[in-house]
């Protein structure tokens, strides 16, 4: 542990050098204020409290808005320089990002006039480098061992002639357990190959081996499926309830592998979402680009999981309030609008405190309903014309209000405080804002929750639940109801007899048929005539005061036996991501953000996966290694990719850069091979399979398909694999170097394939990789913004180190070198030439001068020699467009210099 603290100094060290050399080009911005915080010390502790000015209100190009972590240079100037920073009059301070709005200073940043003053500068903060990798990975470094999980550091720094050997006896007990038919479905349904069977077994078979812990390593070459392996792999694991962490050396690499498992497993999940509380991602939110992803991404997302868990648990407006207010507004609500009328002041009528047809509605059955109804209709057919003629003076038919009036006079009460709401207005105005609280709850309780916490049974009867609320939802809003059928539900049903005693009286024609009988027929039709409100589809009518009736009992009976309460240790945001953390079965994290859960009383976890294990530092690899309870370590990646970058000469020489999974393969640890490729067209997969993987990868059959093959642009110059010599090349002399020459071909070549894409609308992507940064950027401002982004059109412009782990439809790759010499610099790395010549998948145009690559002797002379052989070299000056564009180029500085010179000439006097 101690062997990586010198380097790792070292290497940050040179990083902030490195930055400071390209100081003209780092971003900045402006402080708006500038305050010392409570806690203000010096030397000890000088921290300021800070207003950033937004990128929205900057108007340079330098546009920066400061981090967490990141290092900063605090100047009253804008350097363009590094001596600017560092002129007589103002020196300029480190500053160190702790939080959005404070920073610690390296000393302190006004003199006591300045303050007393208030003469203060303006200052600007200048982007140096983000440290919060390194500092994470320091304090790993600086745990007290005793008390730290040590199995995978000692198994990995254990020479063991039986390491990644698979354990017979534990890989029999997983083929007896009752889990292993369901690992086997999950298999069989993602259509994986057999080398990917087998290491998805052997790493599953590890749960089953408790009595040795052991590191396992899935090597995977380009374009074989690590992705879907280790998708596949997290699958099953999730079913075991196996809690595992997994990492990756980037944020980005880290989002990439939870969408991929939340596409795998989101079809399987009951309700749609119901398991995804077991997956959490954890990390900065501006790195991840949280903003940017799906829906689907940002439901596992830590912050935002805890965000809507806190509103969902919270006692005063949460889950617990919802369902009692519910429970109460549907059970008894007339009792609560009594009291909202009293709370209003509002004098009771007698009529308001008992009804006179009190809870006969909802005694009744269906088929009394529809018997009543019946005879209902037949009586007032009969004898509508000679009552109505009668009692003319005492009856006023009233009119349906449409639903657009409704609403209206509704918002209007709703707006209006002296005007108290009637019981139907009460009703749905209270309704409504419990069902969104309670549906609110629902649907994120079911996708936050861990499984462990909420049961499948608590999540169905919310299902139903949530269905029986909007049930009652469309009879209460949509039906043709009002006020009295509403109380006359709201009152239950105790005194039944009243209504259906006189229906039967009049049906069945008591021996008094005088006054008596029709004085029943009165009330009777009275009665039927404030039920049927004058709707002209009486039938649907009193089918909806029937379905209120009985979906209001369902509803109220299924809230019931829902948990009031689910188990959690407060509301707080940081207690609940805690809890959300310690139930998950998998977390997804950076291997440096792991370091997060080293806290004390964290659950302790059983695996530990690593993502592009051989991109990341071994001290790196530490970080998450140390977690409590880790018994087994699953390391994929391709250690003849590149590896992590280092700058330090000191870093360099003590292997600082070196993977664990480097580490392991030197030790002949036995690793699984995934050797079947699905990505490249088998023209492209042909050298670099014989050259770094001594021919052991097969293509896939997609690939060997002849629909595979895709000619973009016609000529066999442009067939899936070609090396085009550009034997006019002019490589610029300077640190990262450039060819204005190659810049332009790409060019052409661009502008051909738009032309050609114009006219089919076929998608196409495109990536053009040069080992030089300055060959980036030049070719980025000889394109500018000509075809845009999220196009159907789109065009990746990086460097080799930038595009591990992409891939794209088409790959131009500027070599850049020309020279008599055979120079080609850290061209020759082989890693960074496998993943050049990988990221292509139907076409690969390698831009280079073959006499200068040949002379290399270096892995591009196998590559020139290859191309030739294989019939795939051409000479650039054979298209007659890339030909006009190659002399065009070698014209171009030419005349530039001789446009600067007449224009100095043409500045100067006849004296000068």
């Amino acid at each position: 542990m101690n062997s990586f603290i010198a380097p790792l100094i070292s290497e940050t060290h040179a990083g902030l050098s490195s930055s400071m050399k390209a100081i003209s080009q780092a971003p900045v911005c402006e402080l708006l204020s500038v305050e010392t915080s409570k806690g203000f010390r010096v030397p000890q502790s000088m921290v300021y409290k800070v207003e950033f000015k937004s990128s929205a209100d900057q108007n340079h190009g330098r546009k920066y808005e400061p981090q967490v972590g990141d290092l900063i240079a605090l100047s009253d100037v804008v350097p363009k320089r590094v001596y600017d920073l560092k002129s007589p009059k103002r020196s300029y301070l480190i500053a160190y990002v702790r939080g959005s709005d404070t920073v610690l200073s390296s000393k302190p940043i006004f003199n006591e006039n300045e303050m007393r003053m208030g003469n203060r500068k303006t200052l600007f903060a200048v982007f140096l480098i983000n440290m919060i990798t390194n500092s994470r990975i320091f304090k790993a470094l600086h745990v007290e061992l005793e008390r730290m999980n040590l199995n995978i550091i000692k198994a990995a720094i254990t020479t063991d002639s039986q390491g990644g050997q698979d354990c017979g006896i534990c890989l029999s007990k997983l083929q007896d357990s009752s889990a292993f038919s369901e690992i086997l479905d999950i298999i069989n349904k993602s259509d994986l190959n057999d080398s990917q069977e087998v290491a998805i077994l052997s790493c599953i078979s590890m749960r089953e081996c408790h009595h040795r812990n052991s590191v396992k390593l899935i090597w995977g070459p380009p374009g074989t499926g690590k992705t879907s392996t280790v998708c596949v792999l997290l699958s099953a694991i999730l079913k075991l309830k196996c809690r595992t962490i997994t990492c990756a050396p980037t944020n980005v690499a880290v989002v990439q592998v939870a969408a991929r498992l939340i596409s795998l497993v989101k079809g399987s999940l009951a309700f749609g979402s119901y398991g995804l509380g077991d997956i959490v991602l954890f990390g900065n939110a501006k790195r991840m680009k949280i903003d940017e992803c799906d829906d689907h991404i940002l439901d596992i997302f830590l912050d935002h999981r805890a965000n809507v868990l806190h509103r969902c648990l919270s006692p005063s407006t949460g889950w617990k309030h919802n369902l009692e207010s519910m429970i109460c507004l549907l059970g008894d609500p007339k009792s609560q609008y009594l009291q909202y009328l009293k709370a209003k002041k509002v004098k009771l009528s007698k009529e308001d405190g008992s009804d006179t047809h009190s809870k006969f509605w909802a005694s009744l059955s269906s088929s009394s309903v529809w018997k009543l109804l019946s005879f209902g209709r037949h009586l007032i057919g009969t004898f509508e014309m000679a009552f109505v003629e009668e009692n003319n003076k005492n009856i006023k038919k009233e009119q349906v209000p449409s639903e657009k009036h409704k609403n209206a006079k509704h918002n209007e009460r709703a707006t209006t405080c002296d005007v108290p709401l009637t019981f139907l207005e009460y009703l749905r105005q209270n309704f409504e804002v419990l069902v969104e609280g309670l549906t609110f709850c629902i649907e994120n309780l079911r996708l936050h929750l861990p499984t462990s916490v909420i049961s499948l049974k608590v999540v169905n009867d919310m299902v139903r639940a949530v269905g029986s609320i909007k049930s009652i939802e469309s009879l209460l809003f949509h039906g043709s109801i009002n006020d009295d059928w509403l109380k006359q539900v709201a009152n239950g049903s105790e005194d039944a007899g009243s209504m259906y005693d006189l229906l039967k009286h009049v049906v069945s024609g008591s021996e008094d048929e005088g006054s008596r009988n029709i004085g029943h027929f009165s009330k009777l039709y009275d009665w039927l005539k404030q039920v049927l409100n004058g709707s002209e589809d009486k039938e649907r009518n009193i089918g909806h005061f029937s379905k209120l009736c009985s979906e209001r009992k369902n509803c109220i009976d299924i809230l019931k036996s829902l948990p009031q309460t689910f188990p959690e240790p407060s509301t707080s945001a940081d207690d609940i991501k805690n809890y959300c953390l310690a139930n998950a079965c998998i977390i997804f994290c950076t291997a440096s953000g792991s370091v997060e859960l080293l806290n004390e009383g964290q659950k302790p976890l059983e695996f530990l996966i690593v993502d592009e294990a051989a991109q990341l530092k071994e001290c790196e690899s530490v970080v998450p290694a140390l977690l409590p309870g880790i018994q087994h370590a699953i390391l994929i990646g391709d250690e003849r990719q590149l590896p992590s970058m280092v700058q330090s000469q000191i870093s360099d020489d003590a292997n600082f850069g070196r993977s664990l999974f480097e580490r392991l393969v030197l030790l002949g640890h036995r690793r699984h091979l995934l050797n079947f490729q699905y990505r490249m067209h088998p023209s492209i997969s042909l050298f670099p399979n014989k050259e770094f993987y001594d021919g052991q990868i097969q293509d896939g059959q997609n690939v060997k398909r002849k629909c595979y093959k895709k000619d973009f642009l016609q000529g066999k110059m442009y067939g899936p694999y070609s090396f085009i010599n550009i034997a006019q090349g002019k490589e610029s002399d300077s640190h990262s170097k450039k060819n204005m020459v190659e810049v332009a071909v790409v060019s052409e070549i661009l502008a051909s394939l738009y032309e050609a894409f114009m006219s089919t609308q076929r998608k196409i992507s495109i990536g053009v990789i040069s080992p030089y940064n300055a060959q980036v950027y030049a070719i980025q401002e000889r394109i500018g913004k000509t075809y845009s982004e999220g196009s159907d059109f789109s065009v990746s412009i990086r460097s080799v180190d930038g595009f591990q782990g992409s891939e794209e439809d088409i790959i131009i790759i500027s070599t850049v070198r020309s020279n008599g010499r055979g120079s080609v610099g850290f061209l020759s790395n082989l890693n960074r030439a496998n993943v050049a010549l990988t990221r292509a998948r139907y076409c690969l145009w390698i831009l280079g001068n073959g006499t200068t690559l040949t002379n290399s002797g270096s892995i591009w002379k196998k590559i020139v020699m290859d191309a030739k052989e294989r019939g795939c070299f051409h000479n650039a000056d054979e298209d007659e467009k890339l030909a006009r564009a190659i002399t065009a180029s070698l014209v171009e500085p030419d005349q530039h210099y001789a446009n600067r010179l007449s224009k100095t000439f043409s500045s100067l006097s006849l004296g000068d």
